[in-house]
């Protein structure tokens, strides 16, 4: 009798480990499960939701269209300069073709022959507006405005700094300071070639003539702090100092 009652619950006590290990063989459902979470993450900007990749792509292209404003704005701008240039060029080109004519037939007036020493000045042909220069210098009536007159010596001072002759360029610059004492141009010139000789005191008072002459000259007053600060410690050229 008892072995009839044991006999029956032996299989089940086999089949009992096979239960367990059903159980244990769950968990593989929920990585299924989490295995299309991955490939999202994976796969990038493809991923992304309507809305976000629509906005990076209005982003991206209002930054691309700034660019191509910018660089539009440049190339516009570098053809205006371009352009002006080839018209100042023809128009210089022009006048000394004219006026160059009127020279060499002896029929220039002085006023003529300075604005022909100025167009040399700005094609950088130093000899010539030399040579102009002083054909106007010599003809340039008496009577006139002396602030006109300033003027033509200015041009040619300039025009013997070209040449690298800074004492004639000092010459005319005096001569033109003479004629209009309140002329800030020619005060300004003086000023640069005695500082450029090393002489920085006579050159701070030419900068304060200049800058009494005209005050808005930031050139001069630029200077005149610089030259006043450089003197103070050397303590030359000033009040109480060696000069």
């Amino acid at each position: 009798m008892q072995a009839h009652h044991l006999c029956p619950s032996a299989p089940l006590a086999r089949r009992a480990p096979h239960r367990r290990r059903a159980a244990r063989r769950s968990p593989p459902a929920a990585t299924q499960a989490a295995e299309p979470l991955s490939a999202v993450l994976a796969s990038g900007d493809a991923a992304l939701p309507g809305p976000v990749f629509s906005v990076a792509s209005a982003l991206e292209a209002s930054v691309q269209v700034g660019y191509l404003g910018a660089l539009l704005a440049l190339l516009a701008g570098g053809a205006y300069l371009v352009v002006r240039q080839v018209l100042l060029r023809r128009e210089l080109e022009e006048a000394a073709k004219v006026l160059g004519g009127r020279a060499r037939d002896g029929t220039a007036t002085p006023g003529e022959l300075y604005e022909l020493g100025c167009v040399m000045l700005r094609k950088k042909v130093f000899t010539a507006a030399v040579r102009h220069l002083e054909a106007a210098v010599a003809g340039w009536p008496g009577g006139g405005d002396p602030e006109e007159a300033a003027g033509v010596h200015n041009a040619l001072g300039f025009a013997f700094l070209g040449l690298e002759k800074a004492g004639a360029a000092e010459a005319q610059f005096r001569t033109a300071t003479q004629l209009a004492p309140g002329y800030a141009v020619a005060w300004n010139n003086l000023g640069d070639v005695l500082e450029k000789g090393k002489r920085p005191a006579e050159a701070l008072r030419c900068y304060e003539a200049a800058l009494a002459a005209q005050p808005g000259s930031s050139t001069a007053a630029e200077r005149v702090a610089f030259l006043r600060t450089r003197l103070g410690r050397m303590g030359d050229g000033l009040p109480g100092g060696r000069g």
